[in-house]
């Protein structure tokens, strides 16, 4: 493992590949540039998925094909998959302890969607004290004529604490 650093992958749900992100393709290479990456240098990569109430529906219920990981990216064998119920990937999950027992202190965050649970995710992170670094051409919101705005808008915001950087700029070092 190349120190404290771990790359989070958020909620890069088939679900939500089908009902059409902004810029879907881009963003699938960027994350699957990111995943390569991180194991070629042996930093842990970890998955959050998300899981919608099934009295509610939706394409992120478990069981459901939509809410598997993106097969172009699925976790290896041994990589660990945390399951979530809220925008923030910490709020009542084991993330945290896990973050912990892997010695992880800087985090890479990159996924869906921008505007909720990359958003959410990257705040609950840096409340937590780690140091963050949101890869800001490697998420996503929903395909509307406002997501460029909505994105750009979020790496401003975040960036307030987080770095944020292009996929280009990271490194697993």
């Amino acid at each position: 493992m190349t120190g404290d650093l771990g790359l989070l992958v958020i909620d890069m749900q088939q679900g939500l590949f089908d009902e059409g992100p902004y810029q879907p393709d881009k963003v699938l290479t960027q994350v699957k540039s990111l995943i390569k990456h991180a194991r070629e240098n042996n930093v842990p990569v970890i998955y959050v998925q998300h899981n919608e109430d099934p009295q509610w529906g939706g394409s992120l219920v478990a069981g459901k094909p939509g809410h598997d990981i993106h097969p172009d990216i699925a976790p290896q064998a041994g990589e660990v998959i945390i399951q979530k119920h809220h925008g923030n990937a910490f709020e009542d999950t084991n993330l945290q302890a896990v973050l912990k027992e892997k010695g992880i202190k800087r985090l890479i965050i990159c996924g869906m969607q921008t505007d909720e649970c990359i958003n959410a995710s990257s705040r609950g992170a840096h409340a937590l004290g780690y140091d963050v670094t949101l890869v800001g051409d490697a998420h996503t919101t929903g395909n509307s004529d406002k997501a460029k705005q909505i994105i750009e808008d979020h790496n401003a915001a975040l960036g307030e604490f987080a770095k944020v950087k292009p996929t280009a700029e990271i490194t697993f070092a």
